[in-house]
């Protein structure tokens, strides 16, 4: 996977990693699901272009999503670069 893909390419490579994500969460392969939201993550960036952005929210919500039934949540901001 190359980081420094243009926009364009970033774009389709997160939209088929996205579509093959939502097949593997179709089919139960949740380990699959994974690797893909991490591909993903290493892409993705709150602060990028509109894909990235996209990206950026969608794995926040799933990742949501797949800790509602957690009574316990650790986060890590590993992109945190203002430590106030």
């Amino acid at each position: 996977m190359d980081t420094d893909m243009n926009g364009e390419d970033r774009g389709k490579y997160l939209t088929h990693t996205l579509n093959t994500c939502a097949k593997f969460i179709e089919s139960g392969s949740f380990m699959s699901t994974d690797i893909g939201l991490d591909y993903i993550a290493h892409i993705a960036s709150l602060y990028g272009d509109a894909m990235q952005r996209t990206a950026y929210v969608i794995t926040s919500h799933a990742i949501a999503e797949a800790m509602e039934a957690e009574e316990v949540i650790h986060i890590i901001d590993l992109d945190a670069s203002d430590a106030a």
